[in-house]
């Protein structure tokens, strides 16, 4: 998305961002998912930096959600934004 594409559409810019930020977490997260539980999450924000906070023996037993994890982080700094994976 190009700045001010959601304040064109009559969206707050900054709140429209972190939910399609989000949202798209929320995308990877879900895929590739059968009958496994994710471990409980944690989504902080810190000067529009997202940091998702995630056991790290549950992504060391499901390295391709921790390969598209850092996919995404790589997508997201080619955006402008920052998003940490972390434990």
């Amino acid at each position: 998305m190009l700045a001010g594409d959601f304040e064109s559409l009559g969206a707050h810019e900054q709140l429209a961002t972190q939910l399609v930020r989000l949202l798209r977490l929320a995308v990877i997260l879900s895929m590739r998912r059968k009958n496994d539980v994710l471990p409980e999450l944690v989504i902080k924000e810190h000067n529009n930096a997202l940091t998702l906070y995630i056991d790290k023996q549950w992504l060391d037993a499901h390295p391709l959600m921790l390969s598209e994890l850092q996919q995404e982080s790589l997508y997201q700094r080619k955006a402008g934004w920052k998003l940490t994976i972390s434990n």
